[in-house]
């Protein structure tokens, strides 16, 4: 038995050197999945050998131990080992999955693989309106079962823009695991909180409803964009729905010029219809109209091109005809008229 064990041995410490490998690369966003492969692979085969072993131990500290301790010791012992290996099975499994699915670093048809650039970690300052977007990317790192807690605070603190409150708050707290939950338990306490990003988005609301009133006006379309960006912000922090859907409605409406807000109400069919959808009403129109400044502008665009291929007016009888009858034409230069 003594030499089973003995041999046992190395085959426990390269398992556990090849496991630990195996686990460090999923931590690499750039690895190749046939190396992923090759090292479950390794890991498989030192798993049979140990399993051999393991089998003819117990055997034998089954028949040799009287009161069955050795027995139980070796079995929980073995035991450990074989749920490390099917971990990394599931972590494997996981990992090909991920790669399987679409929106992936590396786009491949059967012809050529295209690598795309990575991704840089957006900075974080402390403005209130640089939260949802980088919190929106910061808690995939977050939320990654298989980093080491010192690993996203080191990422975390990246993140941090140099010379600002947030980096502050985290220079804060020693960069160690027990403190990364800390770390950012308090930014969003200090960020993050619901009631803050509402009174923030509201404000700006409030801010193009006074700019409304004023000579500096937006155009509609730079108004549309701006409304959508604050409505799809609160949208994220579930401030749309009917609670909130009146305050919303009335702040937007009175963010629209007189004369499309005179369009609006002549057209609006308002009946038992909730605030909600009447919002929602109201931004397809603004979209609308959008969409008609496009057009209009798109068509003034091509005005120069379709004036200048048109030939001029040679005056005869039937232009005469036509004046008497009091219809003009003329061939002056439509851009300028």
């Amino acid at each position: 038995m003594e030499y089973f064990v003995k041999k046992r041995s190395p085959l426990r410490a390269s398992f556990t050197k090849t496991n630990k490998s195996l686990m460090s690369l999923f931590d690499d966003e750039n690895i190749e999945l046939n190396y992923v492969k090759i090292k479950l692979a390794t890991l498989e085969h030192i798993s049979a050998d140990l399993t051999t072993l393991d089998n003819e131990i117990l055997g034998l500290a089954l028949s040799a131990d009287v009161n069955g301790k050795s027995y139980s010791d070796d079995f929980e012992s073995v035991e450990e080992y074989k749920i490390k290996y099917d971990e990394a099975i599931v972590c494997v499994n996981s990992f090909i999955e991920s790669k399987s699915q679409p929106n992936v670093n590396i786009l491949s048809n059967e012809n050529s693989k295209i690598k795309l650039p990575k991704l840089e970690l957006m900075k974080f300052g402390g403005e209130v309106k640089e939260w949802l977007c980088f919190w929106s990317q910061f808690k995939r790192i977050h939320k990654h079962k298989y980093m080491e807690l010192e690993d996203k605070f080191q990422y975390l603190i990246q993140c941090m823009s140099p010379g600002t409150i947030a980096k502050e708050i985290i220079d804060g707290f020693p960069s160690t695991a027990e403190n990364y939950t800390k770390a950012i338990e308090s930014l969003k306490a200090r960020f993050g909180h619901e009631e803050l990003l509402v009174e923030y988005y509201v404000h700006e609301l409030l801010t193009l409803v006074v700019q409304n009133v004023t000579k500096s006006k937006l155009s509609i379309t730079q108004l549309y964009d701006t409304l959508e960006s604050h409505l799809r912000s609160l949208e994220s922090i579930r401030m749309t729905s009917d609670k909130y859907s009146v305050m919303l409605f009335l702040l937007v409406e009175s963010c629209i010029p007189e004369d499309i807000l005179r369009v609006w109400l002549r057209n609006s069919v308002s009946e038992e219809k909730s605030y909600s959808a009447r919002l929602t009403q109201l931004l397809n129109f603004l979209r609308a109209e959008v969409e008609g400044e496009e057009h209009i502008t798109l068509a003034k665009s091509d005005q120069p091109i379709i004036c200048g291929s048109i030939p001029s007016l040679q005056k005869g009888p039937w232009t005469l005809e036509l004046a008497e009858r009091g219809i003009h034409i003329t061939d002056i230069d439509c851009v300028n008229s």
